[in-house]
């Protein structure tokens, strides 16, 4: 829940990054949660069916309320962007109004053919 504002500003319990540096972890999670799956989306936030996310729209229902910035969320994103093995996670893009897209990448497999135990 949020704290009460003290000065102007909404507040959050959130992770910050002077946290030991996992705000961006934190937030890059929390945007494949909403990319894959509904029941984690915060009410009105609208993804497409390719798992891509409008950065305005997640900042207006979700990312303001955590006290994040635009820059914030994109930076978390970027840091983030590939997995371990290096596949892609997340690809950045614009849709034809020239608004920045986020599009959180399908589930890896748990085990790809060349990391089986044989």
């Amino acid at each position: 829940m949020p704290r009460p504002p003290q000065d102007g500003k909404p507040h959050s319990r959130s992770p910050r990054r002077s946290e030991n540096g996992k705000a961006s972890r934190w937030i890059s999670r929390s945007i494949v949660l909403f990319g894959r799956y509904s029941s984690k989306r915060p009410p009105g936030l609208c993804v497409d069916t390719d798992g891509s996310l409008r950065i305005v729209d997640v900042m207006r229902e979700w990312g303001h309320e955590q006290g994040l910035s635009e820059r914030d969320v994109l930076a978390a994103v970027q840091e983030h962007m590939l997995h371990e093995d290096g596949t892609l996670r997340f690809a950045i893009g614009s849709d034809p109004a020239g608004r920045i897209v986020v599009r959180v990448l399908p589930k890896r497999l748990a085990f790809s053919a060349g990391q089986r135990d044989k």
